[in-house]
């Protein structure tokens, strides 16, 4: 029997058996395996919302499931939430990873699962962990020179292969100017 995945309002909702559900939907586990365990924790900041880092634990030993994901929601704070929801920050973070990731070759975090509702501005993402072999960037101090010839590499590998790509100009959550 299926369960239908809903999107987390907050942290609190991220238990295991809402992870089982995700992850089988995203076929990352399959339908014997479960969660059993979620240990989520507040990781960094984000603009809009809230960003979570979830160690999972499973009832059987799996190559395919990860230890742990990133999760991210939408902000709690109304006023944070309206503002991202009329510049479309969560549409087009979630639209993002379903519709143009796929085209492009980037270094991203795969993500597993997504959903969001327009209406009320809830979005959820759960996405790879690459904590381990990567390292935030701080807006404030700046990066190394290395980080900006690593940064301008994937710049190049996020524009070419959808540049002037006449697609793109359809997706009215990417091309509306009104919402910048």
């Amino acid at each position: 029997m299926s369960t239908a995945i809903t999107l987390a309002e907050s942290s609190d909702d991220l238990r295991p058996d809402w992870f089982t559900t995700a992850l089988r939907t995203a076929g990352v586990i399959d339908a014997a395996t479960s969660v059993t365990t979620a240990d989520v924790q507040l990781f960094g900041t984000g603009q809009f919302g809230l960003v979570l880092r979830a160690e999972l634990g499973y009832d059987r030993p799996t190559r395919t499931a990860p230890s742990s994901v990133i999760v991210k929601l939408a902000s709690l704070d109304s006023g944070s939430r309206g503002l991202a929801m009329a510049i479309g920050a969560y549409e087009a973070e979630v639209r993002f990873y379903t519709e143009i990731a796929p085209l492009i070759e980037v270094d991203l975090p795969r993500c597993f699962w997504s959903g969001l509702d327009p209406t009320s501005g809830r979005c959820t993402l759960v996405l790879e962990d690459l904590s381990a072999r990567a390292v935030v960037g701080d807006n404030v101090l700046g990066g190394t020179v290395e980080q900006a010839a690593l940064a301008l590499a994937q710049l190049v590998k996020l524009q070419a292969p959808v540049w002037d790509n006449p697609r793109l100009r359809e997706l009215s959550w990417l091309a509306d100017p009104a919402r910048t």
